[in-house]
């Protein structure tokens, strides 16, 4: 299941990237929609007070943009191996690697970003934040497959 979210998040990585590029991208994508979606989640789900939404809001944007940047190299060497036939021993390793550097660049983002929220949230909302984060992102998959898959 952990390995799902992780290809899901560079996934939509992927097309997020694609419609910032685009304005608008394959699927037209709404970067604008999601982030808005995102955040009204972000709100209900850590009980955020007002004050708290003003305040966490330019953090929590400027972490997620820091993290999609950790994960780019990564996302194109997957998307290379996907899409371009890349599929030799050396492209699965430098991938697999670019993976790896990711996620600890995405960790040092992570506890610079806590250290950030931990004068907004309280400890119990930090404390959630991860995994409201992945419940986010799991709905919001299964929500736009289920809204692509209808013929």
């Amino acid at each position: 299941m952990k390995n799902i979210l992780i290809l899901a998040i560079l996934l939509l990585g992927t097309v997020s990237m694609n419609a910032q590029q685009k304005g608008g991208g394959r699927g037209n994508f709404d970067l604008d929609a999601f982030k808005a979606e995102r955040m009204t989640y972000f709100t209900k789900e850590l009980k955020l007070t007002d004050a708290q939404a003003k305040t966490f809001a330019p953090i929590f944007n400027e972490f997620m943009s820091k993290k999609f940047q950790a994960n780019k190299e990564a996302r194109t060497k997957a998307r290379d191996i996907h899409h371009n036939g890349a599929k030799s021993e050396a492209s699965y390793r430098g991938a697999t690697q670019a993976f790896l550097d990711a996620k600890v660049e995405e960790a040092k983002i992570q506890k610079e970003y806590y250290k950030k929220l931990e004068s907004v949230l309280t400890a119990e909302q930090l404390y959630n934040f991860s995994k409201v984060e992945m419940d986010f992102m799991k709905n919001w998959i299964e929500k736009n497959n289920r809204n692509h898959h209808h013929y």
